[in-house]
């Protein structure tokens, strides 16, 4: 004991500013592996609305690893700074892909045929993820499709810097608003803008923040990392999980799952980064773009009579759908306004 202060205060208090210094220090140089891990997730999501083939595979990881990944990457910060960053990086490409495909259907419905234009704009403004799910006071609700995720994302990140910043039990508190959440949407109300699904996904934030503290998947505990692994492949054969309908048939099992299979996509991303291959180098074009794809795979989604001008039916409709998403970023990339809103790379 020395001026007070105990040597358990200090190292209690070295370890609380190690832990500050690292979720508040920025990479200086990007990491592929998350881009190809970010590519792969993508293209699941993708091939997982065009066909019901790999469903247990697709849906124990993919929208789960950008949370995952997100939460990686998480800093602490000012609460209003961070809100204002998370508004331009995901709320106006959110609020453009809605004006876009509303101006598409405006048009189509003046010199084509008509289309139900309120029935879109109602689903643009209530953000809700799916059809297949709705609660008894909102069954009505048409659904927004893939980019709820930028709304959940929004509503996730901003409650984590909150729990982190003013509660001690981060684990716990995540765990708690995330079954909650989940709860209430899936049996009581499907609330607006996606909140709940959003915070249903705290846990899965959560565990990539968590395993940032661990150092990185790098250091993680091997014995721990490949039991995480195999909980996935039960999980991928037994449960299913879907973030978006707030289902889990067996939740430990799916959050573990989850999380090991984010790790098992590092592992391949991490030995696919160290190659040349046309493979890797797309993959990580896929990730590094990630965003934009997901809003221009929901505009080729939403506006089906694309496929129909192109004939597109069987197994090309997932060829076009890769396609229609790569030329888009090309196109958008030379839109200095479109460029800036998607933060095109």
């Amino acid at each position: 004991m020395k001026d007070g202060i105990s040597i358990v205060d200090k190292e209690k208090t070295s370890y609380h500013q190690q832990t500050i210094d690292l979720l508040t220090k920025v990479p200086k140089v990007r990491n592929a592996s998350f881009d190809i891990m970010k590519g792969i997730a993508m293209l699941a999501v993708i091939i997982g609305h065009i066909t019901t083939q790999c469903h247990g595979f697709i849906y124990s990881f993919h929208m789960p690893l950008f949370f995952i990944v997100s939460g990686y990457f998480f800093r602490l910060g000012n609460q209003r700074e961070s809100m204002k960053k998370d508004v331009k990086h995901l709320l106006y490409p959110y609020l453009l892909t809605c004006a876009a495909i509303l101006m598409v259907y405006t048009l189509r419905s003046i010199f084509v045929q008509k289309d139900c234009i309120s029935s879109w704009i109602l689903a643009a403004f209530y953000g809700s993820a799916t059809l297949s799910h709705v609660s008894y006071y909102c069954a009505k609700i048409p659904r927004i499709g893939a980019i709820w995720f930028l709304l959940a994302l929004f509503w996730c990140k901003n409650l984590f810097l909150l729990i982190v910043k003013h509660t001690r039990y981060p684990f716990l508190i995540s765990l708690l608003v995330s079954v909650v959440s989940a709860l209430i949407n899936r049996y009581i109300i499907n609330a607006p803008f996606t909140i709940l699904i959003g915070f249903s996904a705290t846990i899965f934030y959560y565990l990539g923040y968590w395993v940032r503290k661990q150092g990185g998947f790098d250091r993680l505990n091997i014995l721990l990392a490949v039991g995480c692994i195999m909980v996935w492949l039960f999980a991928m054969l037994t449960s299913d999980m879907s973030i978006a309908n707030a289902l889990y048939k067996n939740y430990p099992v799916n959050v573990i799952g989850a999380l090991g299979g984010t790790y098992g996509m590092y592992l391949v991303s991490t030995l696919l980064s160290t190659t040349k291959w046309i493979v890797s180098r797309s993959f990580e074009w896929f990730g590094r773009n990630s965003l934009t794809i997901l809003c221009l795979h929901l505009f080729e989604m939403d506006v089906p009579f694309f496929r129909t001008f192109f004939h597109v039916s069987g197994s090309w409709t997932m060829v076009f759908a890769i396609m229609f998403c790569v030329v888009g970023v090309l196109v958008l990339k030379r839109i200095p306004f479109a460029r800036r809103i998607y933060n095109i790379s």
